[in-house]
C-alpha cells in the first residue's frame, strides 16, 4: 500500500478507476474503453442510499427529479444540520461506479441551488507502452435550478457521442 492509499486520500477519491491494477491491462481490455452500464442511486442526508432504476436518459434523470420530495429531502438535511449531526447533502448518482458520470446534490436553500460534479476519465498510452488517464471531471456550485438542468442535460449529450 503506498502513501496515498494508507492516508486515505486514495481510497476515498469517487475519481479513481476501482484498483491500481486496472491500469496494467492490455489497451483492449482497459476498463476504460468498455461501456458500463451506469447504476443510478439516491443518497439522503443521513448518509443511506438506495440503488434507483437506471437513469440512462435525460428523460429518465427527468422523471425521476421530478418526482421527488424535495423539501422533505431538504427538511431532513436542514434537521441533521440543526441538531449537529453527522450529514451529507442529498444527491443523485448517475454512473459514479464508471468512468463517466454525473452527482447533482443540494448546494443551498435560500435561493434553492445545486451542486453538479461530472466525473470523466479517459485514459491512453505515452509510446503504446505507459498507461496513463486524464481526468476530465469538473464541479460546479451555487448552481440554480435551470443552470443545473443545463450541466444535466449537456452530460446526458456527452454521454451518447
Amino acid at each position: 500500500m503506498d502513501s496515498d492509499e494508507s492516508s486515505g486520500h486514495f481510497r476515498d477519491n469517487p475519481f479513481r478507476l476501482k484498483s491500481r491494477k486496472d491500469l496494467s491491462t492490455l489497451p483492449n481490455e482497459h476498463p476504460i474503453f468498455h461501456v458500463q452500464p451506469m447504476n443510478s442511486w439516491l443518497q439522503e442526508a443521513d448518509f443511506t442510499s438506495k440503488d434507483i432504476a437506471p437513469l440512462s436518459s435525460l428523460a429518465d434523470f427527468e422523471s425521476f427529479f421530478g418526482a421527488l420530495d424535495l423539501p422533505a429531502l431538504d427538511e431532513k438535511l436542514m434537521a441533521l444540520q440543526t441538531n449537529k449531526r453527522k450529514w451529507c447533502q442529498w444527491g443523485i448518482g448517475v454512473g459514479m461506479d464508471s468512468n463517466y458520470g454525473l452527482h447533482v446534490c443540494r448546494d443551498g436553500f435560500t435561493p434553492p441551488t445545486f451542486q453538479v460534479f461530472i466525473t470523466d476519465v479517459q485514459a491512453s498510452r505515452i509510446f503504446g507502452f505507459f498507461p496513463i488517464r486524464k481526468d476530465l471531471g469538473y464541479s460546479r456550485k451555487n448552481l440554480s435550478a435551470q443552470e443545473m438542468w443545463e450541466e444535466v442535460k449537456k452530460f446526458y449529450e456527452t454521454k451518447a457521442l
